[in-house]
């Protein structure tokens, strides 16, 4: 039997949740990063890891943690 593909919207909150909801957000269709707000690409979870990953999150990220 073929497998059932996953909603977007459900794939999308699962990432949210993983990942944390203080760094991710979503509306359903797309993944917000609020720390560098930007739209994330999310159609594979690798791409969210290559995200936070990048020295502009990771800074933006410290500079949270500072502000608190």
């Amino acid at each position: 039997m073929p497998k059932i593909k996953e909603s977007t919207s459900s794939r999308l909150s699962g990432y949210v949740k993983e990942f944390g909801r203080d760094v991710f957000t979503t509306d359903g269709t797309i993944l917000l990063c609020k720390i560098c707000n930007i739209k994330v690409a999310a159609e594979k979870k690798f791409s969210i890891q290559q995200h936070i990953s990048r020295e502009k999150h990771i800074n933006g990220l410290k500079l949270m943690k500072k502000k608190k």
